[in-house]
């Protein structure tokens, strides 16, 4: 392999073109190419391409490989493909690195620079005769053909076609969905003389059929009966009647807690109005007015606590009424029954009155 341009001279040169490239959407029309990269951008794509370059001249040649493809993915040069190619061709990869002096040609003909041109060349023309052919060859009749290529998958288009692999040795699995086995071949492929590898799929898959000439004959399976499908229970209905004689209670015991409260009061306006003036022989009077008064003021007070309590156990059994089961209230239910016989008759009530 011939030395390139020395790192600091090329460096100069690549960070130049980077700087004036915009960026190319490979094999795509020009009317879907990407939008022009951004000042960030580019100089982000200088850093990469110097830290790229530097593990290449270390013979860190994968590693080299990896940020330039990140760079190729912002913006790219014929000097970026050079060095892509150069990389590949160092880790053995003849096909790859075919492809990056190919389109390192065509970048440094649009851009007319005649020095990486001719470089890119003078690997192509060192690196053809390397590269290896392979065919795989599968049955005409075989349908949802997969076929990997060195644990890579490889287009079912080029079944049956020569393939441009790298020399050496190649792994080969291929399927289809209407044979049985899966081929999984090693081949040795050589620049010298193309490679053909035949799968040998096994045999088809039998497509699944009924016929009543094959079946025999034999007595019909009674069907089992199927028990049928039982409704669930109806919910029980909400017994509203404790909660609403619970809010009569609570209402009677609160009018009361009222009414005494207004007597409470009304007593102990008149026992402060007879003590303000007292009359001669009025004590008797004004202590039986006191004691009436706060009797008056002790029941409503008791009241008023039995009306608090009586509320909350209304408005519990009014959320949740307490339930109970249609049977059971159709027997509480009260019916009636009429019968009549030759001695007699009458009328048999059932249920609760």
């Amino acid at each position: 392999m011939t030395r390139p341009t020395p790192a600091s001279a090329l460096l100069i040169v690549a960070l130049a073109t980077l700087a004036a490239a915009p960026r190319l959407a490979l094999a795509q029309p020009a009317a879907a190419a990407a939008p022009e990269p951004t000042a960030p951008e580019l100089a982000t794509a200088r850093l990469l391409f110097a830290e790229a370059l530097a593990a290449q001249d270390q013979g860190r040649c994968a590693e080299a490989v990896a940020i330039y493809q990140r760079i190729a993915k912002i913006t790219v040069s014929p000097v970026l493909y050079l060095r892509i190619g150069t990389c590949h061709e160092s880790l053995g990869h003849v096909v790859e690195a075919i492809n990056a002096f190919e389109l390192a040609t065509q970048e440094a003909e649009k851009k007319r620079d005649t020095a990486v041109a001719t470089e890119a060349r003078a690997h192509l023309a060192r690196l053809r005769p390397k590269v290896a052919h392979l065919a795989v060859q599968v049955p005409a009749d075989a349908e949802g053909i997969a076929i990997i290529l060195d644990d890579r998958p490889v287009s079912a288009a080029l079944a049956g076609a020569t393939m441009v692999v790298d020399p050496g040795r190649r792994h080969v699995v291929v399927r289809a969905s209407n044979y049985e086995r899966a081929f999984e071949a090693d081949v040795a492929a050589t620049a010298e003389q193309p490679s053909t590898v035949t799968a040998d799929l096994g045999k088809k898959k039998a497509i699944a059929s009924v016929s009543a000439a094959v079946i025999a004959p034999g007595p019909l399976a009674s069907k089992p009966v199927a028990e049928p499908v039982k409704a669930p229970p109806p919910e029980p209905a909400a017994n509203r009647i404790p909660g609403a004689i619970a809010g009569g209670v609570t209402g009677a015991v609160g009018l009361g807690a009222l009414i005494s409260g207004l007597i409470a009061h009304a007593k102990f306006d008149e026992f402060v109005m007879e003590n303000a003036n007292p009359r001669a022989g009025s004590l008797a009077g004004r202590q039986r007015l006191r004691d009436s008064g706060e009797a008056a003021a002790l029941a409503s007070t008791v009241l008023t606590g039995v009306f608090i309590a009586g509320a909350g156990v209304t408005a519990y059994l009014l959320v949740n009424p307490p339930r109970r089961s249609l049977a059971a209230s159709a027997a509480r239910r009260p019916a009636l029954a009429p019968w009549i016989a030759a001695t007699g008759g009458g009328v048999v009530v059932r249920g609760d009155l």
